[in-house]
């Protein structure tokens, strides 16, 4: 989607111009950090093919997640290793010019292992709450790249984000049943009435830019005298009727 294409890009120059290839990325759902990657890597090998890549995952869910990526998108996999954190042996040192650090959620020994020995550092945060400590020791290697987003960037995310419904059924006990049709009657009726929720804050405050308050309530209170009659006569329509039928 255009939206979220123009976003990985944002944030891949940021990462790369302002951090230096230096800092962390919040990429939380409905975002998905595989696209990140994608343009961080083909970036990085357009400007050299023999890049050496260390990614450190929390998972081998999340691994296969950036393989498969990797793969539909034929990125050279030559020179990309792929580990979980658990996987990285701490007396070896690892030398690459890339470290991707995805899922994680502090900054480990295993992280210190990878990270200190390559030039630059891309962490991927995927989970929306970390702890403060936690959080702030990885700020202090690996400085914060888009936690100012603003709110129309989220919005404008979410709003061009696909969205599955789903409806689930559930059983109300006969009370309850009976309490919710009835609200539902009423709140059908106001909306019937009334046409919208603009129209029921301009009966209850008033409208400054049309009629005044009082007059809005004179007429809904016209309209319901009217429908009062309305529904009375028809109560004798039928009334009247039935006794007829007898």
């Amino acid at each position: 989607m255009k939206t979220l294409d123009l976003m990985y890009d944002k944030l891949a120059d940021k990462w790369g111009i302002e951090n230096r290839g230096n800092g962390t990325v919040h990429c939380v759902r409905p975002m998905e950090y595989t696209k990140l990657i994608l343009v961080v890597l083909k970036r990085m090998q357009a400007k050299n093919p023999d890049l050496k890549v260390f990614i450190a995952v929390d998972s081998y869910y999340t691994r296969k997640n950036i393989v498969d990526a990797l793969k539909e998108n034929d990125i050279n996999q030559d020179h990309i290793t792929i580990l979980s954190e658990t996987y990285i042996n701490a007396k070896y040192r690892y030398t690459y010019n890339l470290a991707i650090f995805v899922g994680l959620e502090r900054y480990s020994l295993y992280v210190n292992c990878v990270g200190t020995t390559s030039d630059f550092h891309l962490f991927i945060i995927t989970k929306d709450v970390i702890k403060t400590d936690d959080l702030a020791e990885i700020y202090k290697h690996y400085p914060a790249v888009n936690t100012e987003l603003s709110a129309n960037d989220l919005n404008a995310v979410n709003l061009s984000s696909p969205v599955e419904e789903r409806r689930v059924g559930c059983t109300l006990p006969t009370a309850d049943r009976e309490l919710y049709d009835k609200y539902t009657d009423f709140i059908t009726q106001c909306m019937n009435i009334f046409g919208d929720f603009d129209n029921i804050t301009k009966a209850r405050i008033g409208d400054t830019k049309a009629i005044k308050s009082n007059q809005k309530r004179m007429f809904f209170v016209d309209f319901f005298h009217a429908k009062t009659l309305a529904d009375g006569y028809r109560k004798c329509i039928h009334r009247e009727s039935d006794t007829n039928q007898k």
